[in-house]
């Protein structure tokens, strides 16, 4: 274990594998009087229950967590964004990446299922309707990502492309949900 001398006191450089900089010491250890430091303090993305006990005590928050200096306790992440372990905040995720409330141990995004999209801080992925299909990267919202089937294809349920209609089937508009026999189709234009 690295440490260094203040005065006749020996304080630790490195923890937990992060190496310390003079003003995390400094903020770690506060002021000094002639009993040694007047507290210890937790370093971000730490926290210890028994606030002054030694900073051996400190332990660092799991993944999905965050802390500032000195907390005594570390935080859940909120839905669409993510904190690996020794995170002083919780990161958002980019778009086409999501992260669930209820993951505890979000240490990272996870990316859009295919078919799927998302904005950015996404707690979920969200589909196209029926009727529409993801036609640019999951990385966009839904009046980009989402695109109409056009006139003789459709898509019945949330999908990444539109079907053509079966041979002797079609539709009557963009953004069709199904198909129907092409002797219908004729009958509806009036023929």
């Amino acid at each position: 274990m690295d440490s260094f001398m203040y005065g006749t006191t020996a304080y630790l450089k490195v923890w937990h594998g992060v190496e310390l900089t003079n003003s995390d010491v400094s903020t770690l250890y506060g002021t000094r009087d002639s009993h040694g430091p007047s507290y210890y303090q937790c370093p971000a993305g730490s926290s210890n229950p028994s606030e002054g006990e030694a900073l051996d005590s400190c332990a660092p928050c799991s993944a999905g967590e965050f802390s500032a200096p000195g907390r005594t306790s570390c935080t859940h992440c909120i839905a669409g964004s993510f904190g690996g372990a020794f995170s002083q905040s919780c990161t958002p995720c980019a778009a086409g990446l999501h992260s669930a409330a209820t993951s505890s141990e979000a240490d990272a995004c996870s990316e859009c299922a295919s078919g799927t999209y998302s904005g950015a801080s996404s707690a979920s992925c969200t589909p196209c309707v029926a009727g529409k299909h993801l036609v640019t990267s999951a990385t966009s919202s839904e009046p980009e990502a989402c695109s109409d089937c056009t006139l003789g294809t459709y898509s019945a349920s949330s999908s990444e492309s539109c079907s053509s209609c079966p041979e002797g089937e079609t539709n009557f508009t963009d953004r069709a949900t199904s198909c129907v026999p092409s002797d219908l189709h004729q009958i509806h234009r009036g023929r």
